[in-house]
C-alpha cells in the first residue's frame, strides 16, 4: 500500500513538472504521500489512485466552481457578495451551506475561512466540507461518511493546500482577490 502511493505521488510530480500553469496541490494531513491535485488547465483532478474529469465554472459564471465532467459541482462559492455564516446556494442540484467561521495560523500566516458544506442529496447532512478564504482560495476539505446506525459523521479525508505552495506565494483554488 505504502509502495503505490510513492509510485503515485513520483508520478503526479514527473506530470507537475511539465504542466505549464501550476496545479493546485492539497496534501493529507493524516497520511502525508497522498495528494489531491486539481489541473484547471488539464481538466483533471487526481486523489489516490484516481483521476475524475473537471471544468471549471467561466469567469462569466456567477460561481466560482469546479465541476465533475457529469455537471454536478464537486465545490462552489458565489463569485460576488459577502459569505457569511447561514448563507445557503444552489448550483445544478447540489446545495452549499456557510456553517461558520474559521481563524488559524496556516504555515505561519494567520488566515481567516468560512466552513462551507456541500449537502447530500435531499439530506441536512454533509458530503463534503470545505473551508474558504476569498483572499486565499480554497484552503482544505474533507470528505464525511455518516455511520448508519448512529448517524453521527465521521471525516474521512482532510486535505489541505500544500505548505511548501503557500510558502511560494501560490493560493488555493478560487481566491478571489
Amino acid at each position: 500500500m505504502k509502495l503505490t502511493s510513492v509510485v503515485i505521488a513520483a508520478i503526479i510530480s514527473v506530470w507537475m513538472s511539465s504542466c505549464t500553469a501550476q496545479p493546485y496541490v492539497y496534501t493529507s494531513l493524516f497520511d502525508p504521500p497522498k495528494s489531491t491535485v486539481i489541473d484547471i488547465e488539464e481538466e483533471k483532478m487526481f486523489t489516490d489512485h484516481r483521476v475524475f474529469s473537471v471544468l471549471a465554472c467561466k469567469s462569466d459564471s456567477q460561481f466560482i466552481c469546479l465541476l465533475f465532467s457529469d455537471g454536478y459541482p464537486y465545490f462552489a462559492v458565489p463569485r460576488d457578495g459577502i459569505l457569511e455564516t447561514g448563507l445557503s446556494w444552489e448550483l445544478n442540484g447540489a446545495t452549499f451551506q456557510a456553517i461558520g467561521t474559521v481563524e488559524k495560523p496556516f504555515f505561519g500566516t494567520k488566515v481567516e475561512g468560512i466552513v462551507i458544506d456541500r449537502l447530500k442529496d435531499n439530506s441536512d447532512q454533509p458530503s463534503v466540507r470545505f473551508i474558504y478564504s476569498e483572499q486565499m482560495g480554497l484552503l482544505a476539505f474533507a470528505s464525511i461518511e455518516f455511520e448508519a446506525t448512529s448517524g453521527q459523521g465521521r471525516k474521512i479525508t482532510y486535505v489541505m493546500l500544500s505548505g511548501e505552495r503557500l510558502l511560494e506565494g501560490q493560493k488555493g483554488f478560487g481566491a478571489r482577490k
